[in-house]
């Protein structure tokens, strides 16, 4: 998914449930698990991914593109609530000058 992504011009490939989340190819990732070694700085910001979607835990992982961002968010019951946590966001134009 990275190599035909990083083949390609002015796209984005956006896909789940591989179990691990990517964002943006690993290249703007706060997350050290979710970084490619030795070519993040090769790849372009093209691959993302929600991850395992739902974990046993009850958490939902997904990319929600909205108001011009690009995101990988997290929901999570505390004390029976449903909460929403960021991960990782970036600007959709910021991404599209790095492709």
């Amino acid at each position: 998914m990275y190599d035909w992504s990083n083949s390609k011009k002015n796209l984005l490939l956006i896909t789940g449930h591989t179990h691990k989340p990517v964002f943006a190819s690993g290249k703007y990732s706060n997350h050290p698990s979710n970084k490619i070694n030795n070519i993040e700085d090769v790849l372009k910001p093209t691959y993302f991914n929600s991850g395992c979607c739902c974990f046993s835990d009850g958490d939902i992982t997904g990319i929600e593109i909205t108001e011009g961002y690009i995101r990988l968010v997290k929901w999570y019951d505390e004390e029976r609530i449903c909460k929403r946590m960021v991960l990782e966001e970036k600007k959709l134009e910021d991404i599209m000058k790095d492709c």
